[in-house]
């Protein structure tokens, strides 16, 4: 499925447990690619529908009008194709394992870090 990671699920012993799917979690170095990939795509099919669209009402000859409906089917898989592999590159890579996860705590310099606001001074002994 090709686009189903838009809604990945990531299952946790506490998400099966309470059957609540837990929220994806992208990169900061991978979102601002997805979705600038996934509207380029919406870009381009929203323009290949307009145009097909036009050429449906277009009352020119049938032969001319199949000839170019065939150009323009050519052309949208054309240019369609380098954004569909990349959005298979980009979920492969979210898929992928990762080297390093989210903590639930998280050490910086003599403090522990829990939950979003928290920050608590560790006392040195």
């Amino acid at each position: 499925m090709l686009f189903g990671f838009a809604a990945l699920e990531r299952t946790t012993p506490h998400a099966q447990m309470t059957d609540t799917p837990e929220a994806p979690f992208y990169s900061d170095d991978l979102l601002p690619v997805l979705q600038s990939t996934l509207a380029s795509l919406a870009d381009l099919d929203i323009r290949h529908e307009i145009e097909r669209d036009y050429l449906e009402e277009w009352s020119g000859p049938d032969e001319v009008k199949q000839r170019l409906m065939a150009a323009l089917e050519a052309r949208w898989q054309r240019d369609r194709e380098p954004i569909v592999q990349r959005l298979t590159q980009l979920e492969e890579q979210i898929r992928a394992p990762r080297k390093a996860h989210r903590p639930e705590s998280v050490r910086h310099k003599g403090r522990a870090c829990s939950g979003r606001n928290r920050v608590e001074r560790r006392s040195a002994a």
